[in-house]
Order: structure tokens, then C-alpha cells, then sequence
């Protein structure tokens, strides 16, 4: 089974060919060949995508309270990065999030007993505070009012499909 990759060119954005291809594990050729609009192989363009994909986590739930975290890098490096939520400890702590040892974490805020504040802890809010950090993005879905829960450490991960980077499958 063949695929044609038709939006290698905008995916692959200023990064050359070359550099593509060594981050794929595969030959410069390759890349050529996809943007001359010839056919590849399912593993190549598997391995294509795997290379163009940045890493994700999501945080909360619902439409309002979901906070999505992009790793900056493409590949699967982004999936050496995790993501915990905890409380603060404490009286009328700040909503903060940090990086370290490829840990995310994000300490809710905290009211005047040392509770978990909802005002506080908002996606939206919540996603400024990720945003900050040097090497991951993040965005809350909706209007971001939802509250963020505590969360376990938990992986990003990639996901990825040959439609999404408009493959066409070219022979049955």
C-alpha cells in the first residue's frame, strides 16, 4: 500500500528536508519524493507523521475545563515529557507550574484555609501559567472556566493518523 503525503511542505514548516528525513530515520530522498507528489510506502509515512507529531497531554475535562499541553518539540521526544496536578500546601497559595527532570508539574492555588481555590484554578488560568514554561504550550478549551482536578503523573503521548496529514491511499 502506497500513500501521497499532500501537506508535507506546510507540516514540515521551515525544518530542512534533511533534517526532516534524520528525524524520521529515514533517507533525504524520501522526503524529496513525497514533495514531488510520489507514492510511499505505510511505514515511511507512519514514520513521517510520528516525526511532524508533537506530543499532548490534557488536563481537566469537559468543553470549559480542559487544558491541552503541546510539547514545542515534534517527535517523539515530547513523549519523554509527564504531567502532574497537585494542591498547593498551604494558606492562599498561587496557581503555579514548573519543569523539571521532563515532570510538568502544576501546584493549585490555594484560599485562606489551605483548600484547593476554584477561583484560582481555572483552565484558563491554568493554561497561562503552562504557557509560561520554556518547551510546552497550552491552551484551555472553551471559555476556560472550568476548574483543573489533581491528576497522577501521566505521560504525553502522540497521536497521529495518515488523514490528518492528508494522506491519500494510492493503491488498494
Amino acid at each position: 500500500m502506497s500513500y501521497e503525503l499532500r501537506t508535507l511542505k506546510a507540516a514540515r514548516g521551515t525544518e530542512s528536508e534533511h533534517d526532516l528525513a534524520k528525524r524520521a530515520g529515514l533517507p533525504s530522498l524520501t522526503i524529496t519524493r513525497v514533495e514531488n507528489g510520489n507514492r510511499i510506502r505505510r511505514n515511511e509515512a507512519d514514520m513521517l507523521w510520528q516525526a511532524l507529531t508533537q506530543a499532548t497531554r490534557t488536563l481537566g475535562s469537559g468543553g470549559n475545563g480542559t487544558v491541552t499541553v503541546t510539547a514545542d518539540t515534534r517527535g517523539q521526544s515530547g513523549t519523554a515529557l509527564s504531567s502532574v496536578v497537585t494542591t498547593g500546601v498551604g494558606n492562599d497559595v498561587a496557581l503555579s507550574a514548573a519543569i523539571a527532570s521532563n515532570i510538568v508539574t502544576v501546584t493549585l492555588g490555594t484560599d485562606s484555609g489551605g483548600v484547593a481555590d476554584d477561583t484560582k484554578n481555572t483552565a484558563v488560568l491554568a493554561a497561562a501559567v503552562i504557557d509560561a514554561l520554556t518547551g510546552v504550550s497550552a491552551a484551555a478549551s472553551g471559555n476556560g472556566s472550568g476548574v483543573i482536578p489533581t491528576s497522577t503523573s501521566t505521560p504525553f503521548a502522540q497521536t497521529y493518523s495518515l488523514a490528518a496529514l492528508g494522506a491519500v491511499d494510492m493503491e488498494a
